[in-house]
């Protein structure tokens, strides 16, 4: 099972963010970076490493939004049942139309012949401003946690495979910025989640015809494959399982 980290400590305020250059000292390395719907590992400047973006440290990612889907990528090498993704989020207003933070992607085939990187599960911003879980093309309004204008929170997804549409499993949190206190949880065990293993994981995805967002801003990444519970916080790096 893969376990991904990036703190973005290795690049310059300003520069592109590229392939080369997202490993080191920041973590693990992205294996794609789209913009606008097209790969581009070399960078470009609609992500950036940012001054102004950063959670912990000094730099974070500045995601600028195109007419199409950007965002960093992250394939895990050893796919299992059960896969998250956990970044951070500054809430400066509702968006024009439902956007994506962050999202999981499956490997394709299994019980339901899924698509190779259909979404098994993202975390969304709603036109409301409410941040939710969203599975497999349905936004669960029960998992709505209202944000703060101007505040920084820290948001978690974790899904596992199901074998029909009904028996899929989702866990949600929502922390403070720091990521120690939970501020709200929501789980399922009754909703489709796709029936192949999550193997990709997606940090961004807003547009500017979706949000009238500036920018993304977002820090303190983590995703993979993790059997049972949450990721702990990235200042302690290790992962724990919550029962």
């Amino acid at each position: 099972m893969g376990y991904f980290k990036n703190i973005a400590e290795g690049g310059s305020n300003g520069a592109n963010v590229s392939v080369a250059n997202s490993g080191g000292i920041s973590g693990d390395a992205f294996d794609t970076i789209v913009v606008n719907n097209a790969a581009v590992n070399a960078g470009k400047a609609a992500i950036t490493y940012a001054s102004s973006a950063a959670l912990a440290g000094a730099l974070g990612f500045k995601l600028i939004p195109k007419a199409s889907s950007s965002y960093l990528r992250w394939t895990d090498p050893t796919p299992a049942s059960r896969g998250g993704v956990r970044r951070s989020y500054k809430h400066v207003a509702a968006p024009g139309a439902q956007t994506e933070l962050c999202s999981i992607r499956v490997v394709g085939g299994g019980p339901l012949s899924d698509s190779a990187g259909a979404a098994a599960g993202a975390v969304v911003v709603a036109p409301t401003g409410g941040s939710a879980a969203h599975t497999a093309g349905t936004t669960h309004s029960a998992s709505i946690f209202t944000p703060a204008v101007g505040t920084t929170y820290q948001v978690e997804l974790h899904v596992e495979k199901g074998t029909t549409t009904t028996d899929g499993k989702v866990w949600f949190r929502v922390y403070s910025a720091d990521g120690a206190t939970v501020l709200h949880t929501w789980t399922a065990t009754n909703v489709n989640t796709r029936s192949s293993n999550p193997y990709q994981y997606r940090w961004g995805g807003a547009t500017t015809t979706a949000t009238g967002w500036s920018d993304d801003q977002f820090d303190s990444l983590q995703a993979g494959a993790l059997e049972s519970g949450y990721f702990s916080q990235l200042s302690d790096a290790a992962r724990v399982l919550d029962v």
